[in-house]
């Protein structure tokens, strides 16, 4: 974690356990928000990644689950925003 006037970074891991065939993954966040001096915005990027702590053979259907339920989430966390809180900001991929 990093904390500065300008800056803040979180970087989060969730691992899963006790579940059949998917205690071999995790998901890793990196949270970066920056903003100027005295701005009255910031700029928010958010990466997410799948950590592979073994091999499986379920790895594609993990991924393929981790990357649509990721989005799904951050679908409603934008709307969230949007609709809930009426904050503007420009979406870039």
């Amino acid at each position: 974690m990093e904390r500065t006037s300008e800056v803040i970074r979180i970087k989060v891991q969730v691992k899963n356990t006790n579940v059949p065939y998917c205690d071999t993954f995790g998901l890793e966040e990196d949270w970066f928000v920056m903003s100027k001096p005295k701005a009255k915005c910031c700029v928010v990027r958010l990466t997410v990644g799948i950590k592979w702590f073994k091999s499986t053979m379920m790895k594609s259907m993990i991924k393929s689950g981790s990357e649509s339920g990721t989005k799904e989430f951050w679908d409603h966390f934008q709307k969230w925003l949007l609709d809930d809180h009426k904050l503007g900001f420009v979406e870039s991929k």
